[in-house]
């Protein structure tokens, strides 16, 4: 089944731009065209450039919001720890 989204969820609009919920992405550029509105955090490097991706690591996390890079992390080890509740153990 064909689908307009990629594989993250962005959208191509009319613009010819890809729609990333927070900011735009021009594909024949291969960078945002905005920066991010997220102050980075001096304690994460990769958060200084402001135009990159999922701290520049796409394969470890995602941004479905466009602007949250660990989120994706958080949701996975939430979706992780609920799943496995059973089997968790303090070692006690």
């Amino acid at each position: 089944m064909l689908t307009e989204e990629k594989f993250t969820g962005q959208k191509l609009d009319s613009t010819g731009l890809y729609y990333y919920n927070a900011r735009y992405y021009d594909a024949a550029l291969g960078r945002f065209i905005s920066a991010d509105t997220v102050i980075p955090s001096f304690l994460n490097p990769q958060s200084l450039n402001r135009y990159s991706y999922c701290y520049n690591n796409p394969l470890k996390y995602t941004d479905p919001t466009g602007h949250w890079g660990w989120i994706g992390a958080v949701v996975n080890t939430a979706a992780y720890t609920i799943t496995h509740h059973d089997n968790f153990s303090w070692g006690l």
